[in-house]
């Protein structure tokens, strides 16, 4: 789903998020999604996060990087 957040909201990361005023969505929303997003990659990437399923650990990944805004 964030995948598909970051497809429909295109954003330019020279000034702030940048986005169209009409997408409906503020700055400070999309600060909170992109923490979200930012702390999940950190818990994937240090090898702190599991599948919900079965507890199996998930990473810890060697080449993740952190989104900008």
């Amino acid at each position: 789903m964030l995948i598909l957040l970051i497809n429909v909201l295109p954003c330019n990361a020279d000034d702030g998020f940048g986005c169209p005023t009409s997408l409906l969505m503020k700055d400070s929303d999309r600060e909170k999604y992109l923490s979200y997003h930012n702390e999940l990659r950190r818990n994937i990437a240090f090898g702190n996060a599991t599948y919900s399923q079965d507890l199996k650990p998930i990473g810890p990944a060697s080449n993740m990087y952190e989104l900008a805004s």
